[in-house]
């Protein structure tokens, strides 16, 4: 019987724009779970035995979840559906502290990139403009491996159905633009039947796995962090963190007013595609420059008022 609810609730929610992977599988086990008990309806001890199962706190708080939005959904139609309470696990997610990029670690990435192999290939120079890419606008790993020809336009980058399946328009520098019509002139030569922007050496569309292996290469190489090196304290960068050091960047030189500040945050939450200006303000508290700024100028006011 909660199986065919199941069927019905994607459904419906995918109707509405959702596309709910992980949903389905973890409702399917779920009601796979339930029928094995017996139970005909949502029963909230059953939810949260089966929850229980995962290792980690997080993802049986994340299976909890996905059962309490489901039962809300069943209990509109028939009230023996019970809800469980949806605060059982702690599921609190702790975000790893960003690895904020130099200028000149940049610099010996890009740099380093146009010594990759093949030197005859697009590789070289693909991943070379690819890193600048993700240093000069803050762009996420998917949204590069999804461009194509027709996103690149005078008005800079269209990034389409992104993360939270909205489109938004990124505006280029004009160096930025002009290394990557450079690029593009190149790519262009390749006669393959593809539009994608970045392609691998056998023509076909990067995926993040073949990204990250190039990208620790050149991690290793230029000495940012030593892949072989276990005993080292420094968390490893991530290709995310170009995104992270673009956003840090962008709130220090903020302008210092508060409503200044206001209207900074919001664009910058629309420049990167977030969907809630929260996600845009841990960089505030993710930043131990931008927390000394903000420590500053705190003890600053608090003088002047008691002066």
């Amino acid at each position: 019987m909660l199986t065919k609810i199941v069927d019905s609730y994607l459904i419906f929610r995918r109707a509405t724009g959702f596309t709910l992977k992980d949903d389905e599988r973890y409702l399917y086990s779920f009601a796979k779970f339930s029928e094995s008990e017996g139970d005909t309806h949502i029963v909230s001890n059953t939810a949260i035995n089966w929850a229980g199962q995962s290792h980690s706190e997080a993802q049986k708080a994340n299976r909890l979840k996905a059962i309490v939005r489901f039962s809300h959904f069943c209990r509109a139609e028939d009230s023996r559906h019970e809800v469980p309470l949806g605060n059982v696990f702690c599921g609190r997610h702790h975000r790893p502290i960003p690895f904020i990029f130099t200028d000149e670690q940049v610099k010996a990435l890009m740099d380093q990139a146009l010594k990759l192999t093949p030197k005859w290939s697009l590789r070289p120079v693909m991943y070379n403009t690819l890193i600048g890419l993700f240093a000069a606008t803050g762009i996420r790993l998917s949204e590069a491996i999804n461009l194509t020809f027709r996103d690149f336009t005078q008005d800079g980058l269209i990034i389409r159905n992104t993360k939270y399946h909205k489109s938004r328009s990124i505006p280029l520098h004009s160096s930025t633009a002009e290394a990557l019509n450079g690029y593009l002139n190149k790519r262009k030569q390749l006669n393959i039947d593809d539009s994608h922007i970045f392609v691998s050496l056998r023509n076909h569309p990067l995926t993040s796995h073949t990204i990250y292996a190039v990208y620790y290469r050149l991690l290793d190489e230029t000495g940012i962090y030593k892949v072989t090196d276990k005993s080292s304290s420094k968390p490893r960068p991530r290709i995310t963190d170009f995104r992270h050091t673009f956003a840090t960047r962008a709130l220090i030189n903020c302008p210092n007013s508060r409503d200044h500040i206001d209207q900074h945050i919001l664009a910058l939450t629309t420049y990167l595609g977030h969907a809630h200006v929260g996600c845009t303000y841990w960089y505030l508290e993710s930043t131990p420059q931008l927390m000394r700024d903000i420590a500053n100028k705190c003890t600053n006011f608090i003088q002047e008022k008691l002066s």
